[in-house]
């Protein structure tokens, strides 16, 4: 039979609300945006139909005019994109259309989308049975399109085809709740079309028809299964609100996907705990994983008036929810009945549901305002002990308007249809954001000045100047900690000093390691701490410098000097010394240098005394006895450390210098004497005068020295002074 299902409210659609909800615990802020239709005009019902999917809005207009033809109603839909700052710059991609448009098709009575593909049914389209357009998005992005894909049924009896869609993954399914099953009248069915192996169309490959074509195993005269559908992974819900007489209910089925949607059955029947006839139970339906919303916009349980079907007087309506047991669904009833805490006449709630990440929202778009119907969206959350009798957490109202005669919603995001023609042919999209949430971190910085290390090896020469800055996409850096040489590593912001970083200047020697981390306001701390290592040394080696010989003799071979260089900061990167000079007698000076890793230089100097070597004395003999009173001559030679005697003119200098010099003590003392030298014999001689008294042991000694030191080249020898 050629009829509309009975309880449709088909009122034209000029307004599409998007509301994007926040995460908890943040509070939302309302953000509200207009988009203009490139084409509209008051009369096109636009958002009879949203849906929604990531940052895509697609609204239908059933009624849009193809060129200039007026009430042509060939239908359209449009595609609409979230824009960098958020739906307030969110831009129309596309207009979709159909290649075979007639007039009076109505293509936007109902949209769906999944992913990258978009289904669109026009329910007068196929000759009046009804037909669902997809559109796949190209490769460049969405743009003005005709369809990819036509879906029809399989049979040619007119169903109202796409009355209702839904989608999940590659399946739509469609309602046609004016299906006649043999002799029941609007019975109602859906359909379940699968994507083609080979894919969706192109068109010229021929129309997709079901898969699946689904009735109830017991139809009912004006059941009108399919005027809602939903579908949630493997999961499809129907709604049937013509049923008992309109008493409603809704129909749970599911899909093996291993296998394909040709596997989908009947699981579970749901209705009202209390429902009564005209509550129109199963409207509107909505799923999310495991948990299900079914509206019943006449519902009049609050004040006991029956309902007389979309025309009654008091029509409050109720939603009411359901979740699948952990053994699988069965037929039940309720968890909860959800409804406003102040109803009005004409509210309709239910009439359209959605099921979000914030919570369940159901549409009454029929609420009074004076003489003219504002329209609300209500939102439920569920309690702490779970889903229950309830009314909403908040609610939004427009006035003027059938605000919520549809609804879709995705993760944050709600789209919400507004069924007035009071604008004139705008588009109009509100979006309600969340506030913006921080759950970003800050970004701590360290900066060392100077900003590269002036020695070698990475190492500072001079005091490094610290400074600790943190920066956050908010600007709300609440604390800055650091540490400096911790004893032991901090591994979490926690582990700082509960302090505000205050560094300044280092200027002591050593390795050092700086740790900073920040929390902003938000309580948002990072959870890698900064770190920056670097050292300092302002100090050169320290010297140590000894020679290889605890003597050195004139001419003396092999004398070398070693630095002993040390550093305790950098270590010593190279050190030396001067070769050590053993061609001249007397006092020495050289020179030793070092450089350190940091690259600090240093120097230190070292003397040391070259010497005469003593040949020995020539006379007396060792162990002589010398007689007392006579005159005892003395003979010594100097020589090199080859055994070499000096030069004559260097031994006269020094004789003359008095530099070699004779004492004697013992029997008799002798105070110093200045030596002789004889170059005729290459020898210095001395004559030692002695007394006559006293007798006895003697030494004698003689003495060479060097000026600038203390230090003296000696030789003794033991005589006895004997009596004549």
């Amino acid at each position: 039979m050629n009829r509309s299902p009975r309880i449709a409210i088909a009122v034209m659609v000029t307004l599409l609300a998007v509301v994007v909800r926040p995460a908890a615990p943040a509070a939302a802020a309302v953000v509200s945006a207009t988009l203009t239709s490139s084409v509209g005009n008051g009369l096109d019902g636009f958002g009879r139909s949203v849906a929604t999917s990531g940052d895509i809005v697609v609204a239908g207009a059933p009624h849009h005019d193809a060129g200039d033809d007026v009430n042509s109603d060939e239908g359209a839909a449009f595609v609409y994109q979230r824009g960098p700052a958020g739906w307030s710059s969110g831009t129309e991609l596309a207009m979709l259309t159909a290649s075979d448009a007639e007039p009076g098709d109505q293509l936007g009575w109902a949209v769906a989308i999944s992913g990258d593909v978009i289904a669109v049914s026009a329910i007068r389209a196929n000759g009046g049975a009804g037909a669902v357009y997809v559109f796949v998005k190209p490769a460049g992005g969405w743009t003005s399109m005709t369809e990819t894909a036509y879906l029809r049924g399989s049979t040619g009896d007119f169903l109202d085809l796409g009355w209702s869609l839904a989608m999940s993954g590659d399946m739509v399914v469609a309602g046609a709740p004016s299906y006649d099953a043999g002799a029941k009248d609007d019975a109602g069915a859906i359909l379940i079309f699968e994507k083609p192996a080979a894919g969706w169309g192109p068109r010229s490959a021929g129309d997709v028809t079901e898969t699946r074509f689904i009735t109830l195993p017991t139809p009912q005269t004006h059941g009108q299964l399919g005027l809602a559908v939903a579908a949630s992974g493997p999961t499809v819900v129907v709604g049937s609100p013509g049923e008992g007489p309109f008493t409603g209910a809704a129909y749970v089925f599911q899909a093996d996907l291993t296998i394909g949607w040709s596997t989908i059955t009947l699981l579970a029947r749901l209705s009202a705990s209390d429902g009564d006839s005209n509550d129109a139970f199963g409207t509107a339906v909505s799923v999310k994983g495991r948990l299900v919303a079914v509206g019943a916009p006449c519902d009049d349980d609050l004040d006991g008036t029956p309902c007389a079907g979309a025309s009654g007087q008091h029509s409050f309506g109720s939603v009411y929810v359901f979740r699948e047991p952990f053994t699988g669904w069965v037929s039940t009833t309720e968890l909860g009945r959800l409804h406003a805490a102040s109803p009005h006449a004409f509210d309709n709630l239910g009439r359209s549901v959605a099921i979000t990440d914030d919570g369940i929202f159901a549409g009454a778009a029929g609420s009074p305002t004076g003489s003219s119907f504002s329209g609300s969206v209500y939102r439920f959350v569920q309690p702490s002990a779970g889903w229950a009798d309830a009314t909403e957490a908040d609610l939004e109202t427009q006035p003027n308007d059938r605000f919520g005669q549809a609804l879709a919603g995705t993760g944050h995001t709600l789209a919400i249809g507004d069924a007035s023609g009071n604008h004139g042919g705008q588009v109009t999209v509100e979006v309600t954001e969340p506030e913006p949430t921080d759950e970003t971190p800050p970004t701590t910085s360290i900066e060392l000045t100077p900003d590269a290390p002036d020695g070698s090896n990475g190492w500072y020469l001079g005091p490094v100047s610290v400074s600790v800055s943190a920066s956050d996409a908010d600007g709300s850096v609440a604390q800055t900690r650091c540490e400096l040489d911790p004893a032991s590593p901090p591994t979490a912001f926690e582990d700082l000093p509960d302090a505000d970083c205050a560094i300044g200047s280092v200027d002591t020697d050593g390795e050092h390691v700086l740790y900073a981390a920040s929390v902003d306001v938000a309580g948002n701390a990072e959870s890698t701490l900064v770190g920056s290592t670097f050292g300092i040394d302002q100090t050169g080696p320290t010297f140590r410098p000894t020679l290889n010989a605890s003597s050195v003799v004139l001419g003396q071979a092999g004398v070398s000097a070693a630095a002993g260089a040390l550093d305790a900061t950098s270590g010593v990167a190279s050190a030396s010394c001067d070769q050590v000079d053993t061609t001249t007698a007397g006092v020495r000076t050289l020179q030793c240098g070092a450089t350190d890793e940091a690259g600090n230089l240093a120097s230190a100097s070292i003397d040391y005394l070259v010497e005469y070597r003593m040949l020995g004395f020539l006379q007396p003999a060792p162990g002589s006895k010398v007689v007392a009173g006579q005159a005892v001559p003395l003979k010594i030679a100097l020589a090199d450390a080859a055994g070499l005697r000096i030069p004559d003119a260097e031994a006269a200098a020094l004789a003359a210098a008095c530099r070699v010099t004779f004492t004697a003590t013992g029997a008799q003392s002798q105070t110093a004497q200045c030596v002789g030298y004889d170059p005729t014999k290459d020898q210095f001689v001395i004559t030692w005068k002695l007394a006559k008294k006293p007798l006895g042991s003697a030494t004698i000694r003689v003495s060479v020295s060097y000026p600038g030191t203390s230090s003296a080249t000696v030789m003794t020898r033991q005589v006895t002074i004997v009596a004549k």
